[in-house]
Order: structure tokens, then C-alpha cells, then sequence
């Protein structure tokens, strides 16, 4: 426990240090208010802390020694609000209205599992679908105001709600069989670099036939390009990765398997749903990239299968991302 213990405020120092050097860099290079920057960095701080708290045996069982379940979901509500009140209040944007959105949304679905306490399948679907269209309904730029362009402060919100969603399914639904963390294992890293190997030439074919890309690298000098590389994979890794492979493998496609008595069938159908969620992208209904993302949806699936760990998927997915984010964006 001392060893995990350790390991969590490693990464958190060394996530606060890439964020303190990135407001500097912002503040010093564009031109960033200090009035912005500082208080987007602290709600940061704040967040980065409480987001990382899941991955780690030592922090979630902080949270899960609050007993009884009421008081767990307050203390993950309590930290649901943290970070907006430092934002908001430093920078002047703070707005009652805003607040009590916030505040309902947050304890919808922090108390939900305490207030549904049976575990059933027809509440996990409906908990996925609450927090699937808060997303897909942009609300929390509604809440957070961005000030500037170069500091985007709906992310707070963004990050908080993954982070309050998976708390609320490990710490207090309790569900197994997801394979949750941050850091693949060495048998994680192999199925997932396969499946990316499988899906490539398959995404490659079928983006050509429907028309959805070209080839178009988005970088001139070769430093910029793997700078480009390493920063999203990282991000596609922890936040679009780990979030999306949480909730629609680790929980959509287990809850379907069971439901359908198939693991197949399991895997289809959340696949079909996942592509189903990317609609809106850019415009709607995108059924190009709805139909990519359900073939995508078919090999992370089959990661997570293979390791019995959604963090298979994440590497999956981070590099499926990556290469579309540096050749194809």
C-alpha cells in the first residue's frame, strides 16, 4: 500500500509539473492573462488529483473507508464541485445558475447507485445513458466559461465527469470484470498493439471507400510530428481512451453479454452503439465516421476480450487516434 501510495504522488507530481510548464508556456509565449491562467491551473491541479484517485489502490480506498454509501457518494460529490468553485471564483465567472446545474447533474450521478441500490442491468444502461448525453449535449461549456481560446475550461468539467462516473461504478455499484488503471500491463501493450495492427489496413480500406479521409500529415518539421505524436497518444491513452473503454467496454459490452447470453453478441451490439455515439461528430448525422467507429468498436472490443482488461483497448484506441490525429487530420 506504501508502494501505491508512492506511485500516485509520482504521477501526480509529474502531471502537475507538465501542467505548471504549459501554463507558463502559454502565459509567457501567447500572452495568456496571468488572471486566467493561474485559476485554470489550480481548478487543474485539482482535478488531475481527483482524477488520477481511482487508478490507485491507496486513494480509492480512501474513498471507499467513508461508510455508509451515502456518505462515499457525498464525499465524491463534495470533489465533483471542487474544481469549478476555484475556476469560477478566480476568474470572476462564477454564476448561481451554472452552480445549481452542476450541482443536480453531479448528484444525479453520484447518488445513483445508492439510491438504486439493486444491481440490475436496466440501471447501469440507464446511468450510461445519463452520462453519455451530458457530453453529447455540450453542457459544460454552459457552465464553465472559456475566457480564451487557448484555455479551455469546459475540460474541467469534461474530466470531472469521467472520473465522478467510474468512482460511482467502483466505489460504490462495486462492478468487477472491467480491468481498470492507468498503466497497461506488458500483456496489455501486446493484444492492443495487435488489434491496432488487425484494424489498420481494415480502417485504411474502408475510409478510402467511403470518402471519409485522405492521407494529410499534419506536421512540416519531424520533431513537431512526434511531439504532436507523443502528447496525443498520451492524452487518447488516459482520458479518450480510458473513459470511453470504461464505459463501453468495460461496462456497455459486459452488461450486453450477460444480457444476451453471448460474448459475441455482446461485443456487436455495444460495438453497433458505440458507432451509434459518434454521429454527432462535426456534423449530424455523420454516418461515415459512425460506421468506422463501430468497425473500431469491434477490435477494442475484442481487446478487452482477449486481456479481460479494458486497458488492452485503451492502447487500442490511443493508437488508432494517434495515427488519425498525426496522418489523417
Amino acid at each position: 500500500m506504501h508502494r501505491d501510495a508512492r506511485a500516485y504522488r509520482t504521477t501526480l507530481l509529474i502531471a502537475w509539473t507538465a501542467l505548471t510548464a504549459a501554463a507558463a508556456y502559454y502565459m509567457l509565449h501567447d500572452h495568456v492573462p496571468a488572471r486566467i491562467a493561474i485559476p485554470f491551473t489550480c481548478a487543474a491541479m485539482a482535478e488531475i488529483a481527483f482524477y488520477l484517485a481511482p487508478g490507485f489502490a491507496y486513494t480509492r480506498g480512501l474513498i471507499e473507508r467513508f461508510q455508509p454509501l451515502a456518505a462515499r457518494a457525498l464525499a465524491i460529490w463534495i470533489t465533483a464541485l471542487v474544481p469549478y468553485m476555484i475556476y469560477s471564483t478566480g476568474t470572476g465567472t462564477f454564476h448561481w445558475r451554472s452552480f445549481a446545474l452542476l450541482a443536480g447533474l453531479t448528484t444525479i450521478m453520484a447518488a445513483w447507485y445508492v439510491l438504486w441500490s439493486k444491481k440490475h442491468s436496466a440501471s447501469d444502461l440507464l446511468f450510461l445513458a445519463v452520462l453519455a448525453g451530458v457530453i453529447l449535449l455540450k453542457i459544460f461549456p454552459r457552465i464553465y466559461i472559456e475566457l480564451t481560446p487557448r484555455i479551455p475550461a469546459a475540460v474541467l468539467g469534461q474530466l470531472m465527469w469521467i472520473r465522478l462516473g467510474i468512482s460511482a461504478v467502483l466505489s460504490i455499484r462495486g462492478m468487477g470484470g472491467i480491468g481498470f488503471g492507468f498503466l497497461p500491463s506488458r500483456k496489455d501493450w501486446s493484444i492492443g498493439i495487435q488489434q491496432f495492427a488487425m484494424f489498420a489496413p481494415v480502417a485504411l480500406v474502408c475510409g478510402m471507400l467511403l470518402r471519409f479521409a485522405q492521407p494529410h500529415p499534419a506536421f512540416a518539421v519531424w520533431w513537431k510530428g512526434v511531439a504532436l505524436a507523443c502528447f496525443t497518444f498520451a492524452g487518447a491513452l488516459w482520458v479518450i481512451g480510458l473513459s470511453e473503454e470504461f464505459f463501453c467496454r468495460g461496462m456497455l459490452q459486459q452488461i450486453l453479454a450477460r444480457r444476451l447470453n453471448s460474448a459475441v453478441g455482446g461485443l456487436v451490439a455495444a460495438s453497433a452503439l458505440f458507432g451509434l455515439l459518434h454521429l454527432p461528430f462535426r456534423h449530424f448525422p455523420n454516418w461515415k465516421f459512425a460506421v468506422l467507429a463501430t468497425l473500431a468498436g469491434l477490435f477494442y472490443g475484442w481487446a478487452y476480450m482477449r486481456a479481460g482488461s479494458i486497458r488492452a483497448a485503451m492502447v487500442t484506441h490511443a493508437f488508432v487516434v494517434t495515427t488519425w490525429r498525426v496522418f489523417f487530420a
